[in-house]
């Protein structure tokens, strides 16, 4: 058997081009699946740190709207209902030196059942510092690195009452990264840097079951008791779908490189195929033939993944960043993320040492089951291959058949995406015939022509498979090109809708009610648009409400998806609200549902009279007229303000003046800014899938160029023959580059329709199911021919080293047997 395995390992060897492609090919699919893994990995931790910052131990949660708990129901609790483990929470963000931090403040007291760093590795000495110094605060030591401080040293910071300086009363270890990135502080503290005097965020709270009802009993209007594990739940839970799709891409970015690494293994076998007859004619068994082979991919296999784990560390880095900046804009802020991810780094290799093994059975199978003397025989090869690319066919039109009925089956995410692999894999069966019947439609003109051509119909051992792996790498370009450029153009068209007035007013904090009163009686200004943004808690989480005052002539901001002229009526008249696409979606609601919300006066129900189109809040948002929120909520303060301008007005001018009025917590943006910035936002979320779109394309550009260069190759006696019959250099020249000219436009135009259908499926299926966006189809022309050229090109550079190879090596040598 040593002999044998020598024997695979010389011809592998003879082969060092092949060799060495596949061995970067399977490098490069083990680092994309190994960094996407550490970039999931690492935000996911993250989340779940930020997640443990808003409950920690907590088993209930003492929640209100707008206005907070009332701080003195948290006495109440504690005297008057013996509730000892109790937790007063006060949160917001802050600015140091231009970078975003949470302040958290609590009770350093009553923190121990609740925060186990600041219980353990502090205790009663950080909460007496605390408490004895006015505008302290305690930090991790990774945070104190990060802000170049440590204790007794002192740093500014910007909170919703102006900018402050606070000094570090302490530094705390944090082993499980929880309080990554956070401030904490005493409560009182934290109210004074954030303007929330006499309120609370939260009190979170442990409580026995039975102890629950009694609290529950005592809240005053408006405040919630809520299972702390279901708000956990729902921030995680948030972020699935993101989590899925990443990691669908990368499973589509595995199967490119998968099936390329099948490329290659397939194009070794065939050409040893002569020495594995031999072989068995020697009396090698097909065990031995089927061991030679998988050792070989073995040996590439443990080759790429060495290569690949290390790479997969370097690019997850990047990809974790990219990942941290998408989840913070769409979902919640995180703080620094950890790339060390040893499960991310044994799945890779997992996967890297099994999908060359897996990816090289059937080349081995097909190997170990030709008997000697077929095998030493050209003819019975593609034979084999005709009738096998048939059959192929066949369960390639069965793949497609049965991805479209589980899409149409299930309204799940997960159906969608077996649709999607599905269309993948029938296309991919379907690229073998389709060679073929290209080869015969094409298979005229001149006789070099219709040689290069014949001859890539007549080879679909070489051919059928090299096309399939080029056309999938080519089609999932071309897909994920379209889906980003369909869900650009409906964002772009929404924030053309959208942005009505000319410019907008936000504050940090909140504007009184006569703001919008000193903004209208400015010379210039037309009519103003007020807005108050708010977060109720719910049992899931929280939910946005968003609530307006609009004219008539402004409702075009709220395009209606259902619902119609109906739906505005009822809405203007502040009899109903309407609800955004991702709300109904993760809520299931309808028009004509009932939607409950509490108030001080405690629970509503409001029908939803329409479903609008919003791209601005993955969670979904409530949109309620302004007066039917004043009429519940008793709440007259301002979020923003739209303004719109008198014609010749001076909007530089204007601006000013209202920055005047408020020169400290107000900000004026212009509607071309709000634009540019909205745009910035979309383009950060999906910088990362047109990173995995590149790295898809890398690879399956380094896997197709050295299957073409290997088909080349292997027509070194066609060539020789060619050759000694009077064909000139320049002849081979053309034959080659004409083979594969041709084989890389069947691959780019057999790319077009399954990238097409790749696209529809991610633009009207996946991205709806994941995230309840409806987005506007739109076939992008250029993708199609970009594919089309890659495809091309790919296969032409592919054909530049055999083609001056074989125009220099002589018939005689290129007539000798092997």
């Amino acid at each position: 058997m040593r002999w044998l395995l020598l024997a695979g390992r010389r011809a592998l060897y003879r082969e060092p081009m092949q060799w060495m492609l596949a061995l970067v090919g399977i490098a490069l699919g083990v680092a994309v699946v190994v960094a996407v893994d550490i970039a999931n990995r690492a935000a996911q931790s993250a989340l779940n740190n930020a997640v443990e910052r808003v409950a920690g131990a907590a088993t209930h949660q003492v929640v209100a709207g707008p206005e907070g708990v009332p701080e003195i129901f948290y006495r109440r609790l504690r005297v008057a209902l013996g509730v000892d483990r109790a937790l007063p929470v006060v949160s917001g963000a802050v600015t140091v030196r231009g970078r975003r931090f949470q302040l958290l403040g609590v009770d350093p007291f009553a923190a121990q059942p609740f925060m186990t760093p600041l219980a353990t590795d502090t205790g009663v000495e950080l909460s007496l510092r605390m408490l004895t110094h006015s505008e302290t605060v305690a930090v991790s030591r990774e945070t104190a690195q990060r802000l170049g401080v440590g204790t007794g040293e002192a740093f500014a910071l910007d909170g919703g009452a102006g900018s402050a300086r606070v000094r570090v009363a302490a530094v705390f270890t944090d082993r499980g990264g929880a309080f990554a990135d956070v401030l904490v502080a005493d409560i009182a503290v934290a109210q004074a840097l954030l303007g929330r005097f006499g309120r609370l965020d939260r009190i979170d709270l442990i409580l026995e079951p039975s102890a629950a009802a009694k609290v529950r009993a005592a809240l005053p209007p408006g405040v919630e008791l809520l299972p702390a594990g279901r708000r956990r739940d729902a921030l995680a839970a948030m972020t699935d779908a993101f989590h899925v799709n990443l990691r669908a891409l990368s499973l589509l970015a595995l199967v490119v490189g998968v099936f390329l690494v099948f490329n290659t293994m397939s194009f070794l076998v065939v050409r040893r195929r002569g020495m594995l007859a031999s072989l068995r004619a020697l009396g090698a068994t097909r065990g031995q033939i089927v061991t030679q082979v998988l050792a070989d991919a073995g040996m590439l296999a443990v080759g790429g993944t060495l290569v690949g784990l290390p790479a997969g560390m370097v690019l997850g880095a990047g990809l974790t960043g990219l990942v941290a900046a998408t989840v913070d804009q769409l979902y919640l802020t995180i703080p620094e993320v950890h790339t060390w991810q040893p499960l991310a780094l044994a799945v890779g290799g997992a996967l890297g040492l099994a999908g060359p093994l897996v990816a090289a059975v059937p080349s081995a199978l097909e190997a170990a089951g030709v008997a000697p003397r077929a095998g030493l025989q050209r003819t019975s090869l593609e034979q084999r291959a005709l009738r096998s690319a048939r059959r192929m066919a066949f369960a390639g039109g069965a793949a497609v058949v049965g991805g479209t009925a589980a899409v149409a089956a299930s309204e799940g995410l997960t159906a969608g995406f077996v649709g999607l692999f599905a269309l993948i894999l029938g296309a991919a069966l379907l690229a073998p015939l389709w060679v073929r019947m290209l080869a015969r439609l094409a298979a005229g003109g001149r006789l070099g022509w219709r040689l290069a051509v014949r001859g890539a119909g007549a080879s679909l051992s070489r051919t059928g498979i090299a096309v399939a792996a080029l056309a999938v790498a080519v089609a999932t370009v071309i897909g994920v090109a379209t889906m980003i450029s369909s869900f650009r153009g409906s964002v772009v068209a929404w924030l053309e809708a959208s942005l009505r007035a000319d410019f907008y007013v936000s504050a940090d904090g909140a504007l009184p009610d006569g703001a919008a009163a000193t903004v209208a009686a400015l010379p210039g200004v037309d009519h103003v648009t007020r807005s108050r943004h708010v977060r109720l808690p719910v049992e899931d989480g929280y939910l946005d409400l968003r609530a307006v005052a609009l004219a008539e002539e402004d409702r075009a901001a709220y395009p209606m998806v259902t619902g119609g002229d109906g739906a505005w009526r009822a809405f203007a008249s502040a009899r109903a609200v309407l609800v955004s696409e991702p709300f109904a979606a993760r809520r299931g609601l309808g028009v004509g549902e009932r939607l409950s919300l509490t108030t001080p006066e405690g629970p509503v129900n409001l029908r939803v009279a329409g479903i609008y189109r919003d791209y601005a809040n993955v969670r979904g948002t409530v949109l309620m007229r302004l007066a039917l929120y004043r009429r519940l909520w008793r709440d007259t303060r301002l979020t923003g303000l739209g303004v719109h301008l008198a014609e010749g007005a001076d909007a530089a001018t204007l601006a000013r003046r209202i920055q005047a009025h408020w020169p400290a917590r107000v900000g004026v943006t212009d509607n071309r800014t709000v634009f540019r910035r909205s745009l910035a936002v979309f383009d950060q979320t999906f910088r990362i899938t047109g990173v995995l779109r590149l790295l898809a394309a890398v690879v399956a550009f380094v896997g197709v160029l050295g299957a073409l260069m290997a088909l080349q190759l292997e027509r070194r006696r066609e060539i020789a023959v060619l050759r000694a019959l009077g064909l000139t250099r320049a002849g081979v020249a053309v034959q080659v580059f004409g083979q594969s000219g041709f084989l890389g436009a069947a691959a780019g135009v057999w790319a077009m329709p399954l990238g097409i259908g790749l696209a529809w499926l991610l633009v009207t299926v996946i991205n709806r199911r994941a995230f309840g966006w409806t987005l506007e189809f739109a076939l992008q022309p250029a993708a199609l021919a970009q594919g089309v050229t890659l495809a091309v090109s790919a296969a032409l550079l592919a054909a530049a080293w055999p083609a001056w190879a074989l125009a220099r090596r002589e018939p005689a040598g290129g007539l000798q047997r092997e």
